[in-house]
């Protein structure tokens, strides 16, 4: 055997016992973590839901807090080399145009932001902005959704996303299976979004229209709303525009990556039988 031929071998083996390894460890400790899963959601279920139901099958709870309909579900996404865990917590909110995609500040954010490719919204907030990326619109909606309370409760999480979805649904997903106390957490945050989903446009129209009246009984002009309804129509416009850019660029990337692994495999398979020859 050539050097070449020992080392592939000495490479199998070592992945070959660290697979092994693994087997192992989920072997002994998935039923114990299954077991404190399915706890600690029937323990959060009765304590902050009502109307609780329990699925352990579909690993996920349904029930309605401060009367916004709530959904705990355990999930996961698989990538080509591991699986990730992972835990929603789902509300119903007010259906609203509004558009929100939250999550932790990564390098090369604010290239992306100066490219053109991200969305990111300043609440005023150092501590705030520097932790998140805050991509939404209507801008000033956001920022009135994003109140000195909410702000704090998210900046008391640790890693997580916050996005919007169809049908008036707002959506926490934290990484891996958290503990009882961070699960009742994350749901009482999931009620606190859907109480300022409710009153984040109003509030919003509030501080950007003149008033008029007197100080006690001040109202919105209405003759402001069609600018304020315009302005707030080009954020989403944007929001979507970037979106869509951004979704080209990955695309354009994912292609050149799958070409250059090509020509490597090729170059492989060349190489090995060039030495095949010798």
């Amino acid at each position: 055997m050539h050097a070449a031929d020992y080392i592939v071998y000495g490479l199998g083996l070592l992945v070959a016992a660290g697979i092994v390894t693994m087997l192992v460890v989920a072997v002994v400790t998935s039923p114990r973590e299954a077991r404190r899963q399915r706890e600690a959601l029937d323990s959060v279920a009765r304590a902050r839901l009502e109307g609780a139901t329990v699925d352990h099958e579909a690993r996920s709870a349904t029930g309605r807090v401060g009367g916004h309909p709530v959904t705990i579900r355990y999930t996961s996404t698989r990538t080509s080399k591991t699986t990730h865990s992972m835990t929603e917590v789902e509300v119903g909110t007010a259906r609203t145009p509004l558009q929100l995609e939250l999550g932790p500040t990564r390098k090369g954010s604010a290239a992306a932001v100066r490219d053109g490719l991200l969305v990111d919204v300043s609440t005023g907030d150092r501590s705030f902005d520097d932790r998140f990326l805050v991509q939404g619109a209507p801008a000033d909606v956001v920022r009135a959704l994003l109140d000195a309370e909410l702000r704090a409760s998210l900046l008391g999480r640790g890693t997580l996303t916050l996005s919007t979805r169809a049908g008036g649904r707002c959506v926490v997903v934290v990484p891996g299976r958290p503990a009882e106390a961070d699960l009742l957490a994350l749901v009482d945050l999931a009620a606190l979004l859907g109480r300022r989903v409710a009153t984040a446009y109003p509030e919003a129209d509030r501080a950007a229209l003149d008033q008029r009246g007197g100080p006690y009984r001040a109202e919105p002009d209405a003759r402001s709303a069609p600018a304020l309804n315009s302005a707030r129509a080009a954020d989403l416009a944007r929001l979507a525009d970037v979106n869509q850019r951004r979704g080209g660029r990955q695309r354009r990337v994912a292609l050149l990556l799958a070409g250059g692994l090509l020509l490597l495999v090729i170059g492989i398979a060349l190489i090995g039988q060039a030495t095949g020859r010798r």
